[in-house]
């Protein structure tokens, strides 16, 4: 699936097909940063909830950049299961 063709919204589901978990975005965030060629950036960061027993709690909330869950997605490695669609986006 195309990165432009996908909409994140809270309340989706992911499932990471690498590690055999699923998570859910709890929200997103504006996060900002000083890139030194580039002063400062700031980015959209999606809060991750990852569930399982294999999951241990410390790692279980991330924060993943847009573009970077848009681009694992694309390849394949998450699937994404809008709250507004019934498909998944592989």
């Amino acid at each position: 699936m195309r990165t432009d063709t996908i909409t994140l919204s809270a309340g989706d589901l992911l499932i990471d097909n690498i590690n055999g978990i699923i998570g859910f975005l709890a929200g997103i965030e504006e996060m900002s940063g000083t890139i030194s060629d580039f002063g400062e950036q700031r980015l959209k960061c999606w809060r991750v909830v990852w569930v399982g027993i294999s999951v241990p709690v410390e790692e279980s909330c991330q924060s993943w950049t847009e573009i970077g869950l848009l681009n694992i997605i694309e390849a394949g490695g998450f699937e994404h299961h809008s709250v507004h669609k019934k498909e998944p986006s592989v």
